[in-house]
């Protein structure tokens, strides 16, 4: 992987946010943050998080130990320091010993601890960060970490890769309890400068921005030239054959089949490449990709599986309309299976979510991902193919294997989780205007309102 720090653009950034009235400690933060969550094969909308210890004075007069850390709705490719919210460190280091924190509880002591508390709510994993005694924490779900712990044999494979300053932590849901594992695992061997969190992702630390970042690129490397020197085979796939329709008539079908009840609608975007293509015509497609996402806060964009479906060679469209809507049907009981048989292992009452699929993967067609709107659905399909890269790649050279399916209910049912893409539907959200003469006033204000009320607007002159 290629190391993008530029001394240059550090101190461009340096003297940007001076004259906005920021430190250089988060200058240099905003500067790394953007250089990780460009990166596409580090993480991708809004995953991952990172931080940096610094002092900050209140209003108070007086100067605080504070952890600046990636804030709730933040992108860690366009963050602005306003998105690393600072919170009183020294409460949160006075916890280190306590054995049990609840999801309310610590979300409430993050928000008591804020020094602006309009601030965006802390990252679900403030704890961890502050509990490395480092300035500068990097995270991230890098491809070739999870490539390499997404596999049977894990364990051995990452010590095998990774030296002595590299900690493996065994899977443990975000929050607090994983802050205490990361503490309990640096603690035994000070010398780490990097954890690898099994199934997850990747943690490096470092006193300055550029060695922590250094460190990050470092190690991803190690792993990519690991599973570079794998033997592999090509996943087997299913023959060809042909359909007597196209994507794009098939896409209104599909988008029909979505919606459960008339006040539910969604948005279908298309896309296919040849490594979506490898993915979707394996012949265990619906074996492999529905062993899990590739790293756990996929689930909440993308659910637990996709929805495959097989047209019949030579089909028509109104064949296809058969096929699919049997798919949806069985679809539907499998995610209601699901739901039933992990909600009795689960804390708390929980409520089912819509049964609908995010992502719909026809063989010798293409995938369609699905959302709220358009930006939802682009989103799933992103993750999707992030996924299709890592799992196929884990495929050629073994067999994918994720976290329990347990696991990842909770992860999907998780309020701190689902806070991040619930918001209130707007009144249009999910139809698709067109609307003509949009090059005049009336008809752009004309798309102005309806863009306002939420729907997707095609503009046509």
């Amino acid at each position: 992987m290629k190391n993008n720090w530029s001394k240059n653009f550090a101190n461009k950034y340096i003297k940007k946010y001076k004259k906005l009235g920021f430190s250089k400690d988060l200058a240099l933060r905003v500067y790394t943050t953007h250089l990780l969550g460009r990166n596409k094969e580090l993480v991708l909308h809004g995953g991952g998080n990172t931080s940096v210890k610094t002092t900050i004075k209140d209003i108070d007069g007086k100067k605080y130990s504070v952890l600046c850390v990636k804030g709730s709705g933040w992108d860690m490719a366009d963050i602005e320091p306003e998105g690393l919210p600072a919170v009183k460190l020294e409460p949160l280091l006075g916890l280190k010993k306590k054995k049990y924190l609840s999801d309310e509880d610590m979300v409430n002591f993050q928000k008591k601890n804020l020094i602006n508390i309009k601030s965006p709510n802390p990252s679900v994993e403030t704890f961890l960060h502050a509990f490395l005694p480092f300035k500068f924490v990097d995270h991230t779900h890098a491809d070739a970490i999870v490539n390499v712990t997404n596999r049977p044999g894990a364990l051995k494979f990452c010590n095998k890769i990774f030296g002595d300053k590299v900690g493996i932590v065994p899977y443990v849901m975000p929050g607090f309890m994983l802050a205490k594992k990361v503490y309990e695992i640096y603690s035994k061997n000070p010398k780490l400068n990097c954890l690898i969190l099994m199934n997850h992702g990747i943690f490096t630390f470092a006193d300055s921005a550029k060695e922590a970042y250094d460190l990050m690129i470092k190690y991803v490397s190690q792993a990519e030239r690991a599973v570079r020197k794998l033997k592999s085979k090509k996943i087997k796939q299913i023959k060809k054959f042909s359909t007597k329709f196209n994507a794009h008539e098939i896409a209104p079908i599909i988008r029909g089949l979505l919606s459960e009840n008339k006040d539910q609608k969604f948005v279908v975007n298309y896309r296919l490449n040849k490594h979506l293509k490898y993915f979707i015509n394996g012949k265990n497609v619906r074996t492999y990709s529905s062993k899990g996402t590739a790293t756990p806060d996929h689930v909440i964009r993308v659910k637990p599986f996709p929805l495959v479906i097989t047209p019949k060679k030579n089909s028509s469209i109104e064949e296809f309309k058969i096929t699919a809507k049997k798919a949806f049907e069985n679809y539907r009981k499998k995610y209601i299976h699901y739901f039933n048989v992990n909600k009795k292992k689960a804390k708390g009452k929980k409520v089912m979510l819509d049964t609908s699929p995010r992502v719909v993967l026809v063989q010798n067609v293409g995938m369609f991902s699905v959302g709220k709107d358009l930006g939802a659905a682009k989103i799933a399909g992103d993750l999707t193919e992030t996924n299709a890269k890592v799992i196929t790649s884990v495929e050629e050279t073994s067999n994918y294997r994720f976290i329990s399916e347990r696991d990842l209910f909770d992860i999907e049912y998780w309020s701190l989780e689902q806070a991040k893409i619930k918001k209130k539907k707007k009144l249009l959200e999910g139809n698709v205007v067109v609307i003509t003469g949009s090059t005049g006033t009336i008809g752009f204000e004309t798309y102005k309102m309806f863009k306002s009320y939420g729907a997707e607007v095609i503009l046509l002159d």
